[in-house]
C-alpha cells in the first residue's frame, strides 16, 4: 500500500527540528536551546538514524554534525538533497571542522548554514529561525516523508 503523506503543517504548531550528532551531550545541548526557543526537537545519532526519523516524522529543519559513524553529515545531506520529499529541507551543518575546505564541502553538498562547534545557543536558534523564515512554503509533495529503506552497513 502506498504511504500516506504527512499532514500539511499547521502554522500554529511549533516547528520540529531534527538534531543529528553522534554525541549525546551535543544533541542534548542543541535540543535544550531549541526547545527553549519553542521548537519540538527530534534526535538521531547518525545519518542512517536521521533518515529513519525523517521517514516517520515531518521535520521543518535539521542541524547536522559532519563527523559521525555509519553515515556522516555530508553523505546525509547529499541523500536529503537527492530525495524529492527532503530536497528543500533547511539544513545547518554544525561541525568542529571550520577551515575553508570544510565549509565549501558543506555548502557544495547543499547546506543552508554552517555553524562551528561549540555553538552558542543564541547563534544556533538564530540560524534555525533564519532558515525557517527563508524556507519555501510546504507543498503536499514536500511534506511526505521519504519511504525507501536504506541498508545499514554490516546489516
Amino acid at each position: 500500500a502506498p504511504a500516506l503523506p504527512h499532514p500539511t503543517p499547521d502554522p500554529t504548531m511549533p516547528h520540529t527540528i531534527l538534531v543529528v550528532d553522534d554525541s549525546a551531550v551535543v544533541r542534548g545541548l542543541h535540543g535544550h536551546h531549541l526547545r527553549g526557543a519553542g521548537y519540538t526537537v527530534l534526535e538521531a545519532e547518525n545519518g542512517f538514524v536521521a533518515l529513519e526519523v525523517l521517514a516517520a516524522h515531518r521535520c521543518d529543519a535539521a542541524v547536522v554534525d559532519v563527523n559521525m559513524p555509519l553515515m556522516d553529515g555530508i553523505t546525509l545531506l547529499r541523500e536529503l538533497r537527492a530525495a524529492p520529499a527532503t530536497c528543500s529541507l533547511p539544513v545547518a551543518i554544525a561541525s568542529s571542522e571550520h577551515d575553508a575546505h570544510d565549509v565549501a564541502l558543506g555548502t557544495a553538498a547543499g547546506a543552508d548554514a554552517y555553524l562551528v562547534k561549540p555553538t552558542a545557543g543564541a547563534a544556533l536558534v538564530a540560524v534555525v529561525r533564519g532558515m525557517l523564515e527563508r524556507a519555501p512554503a510546504p507543498t503536499p509533495d514536500s511534506v511526505a516523508a521519504p519511504r525507501r529503506r536504506l541498508a545499514r552497513p554490516g546489516g
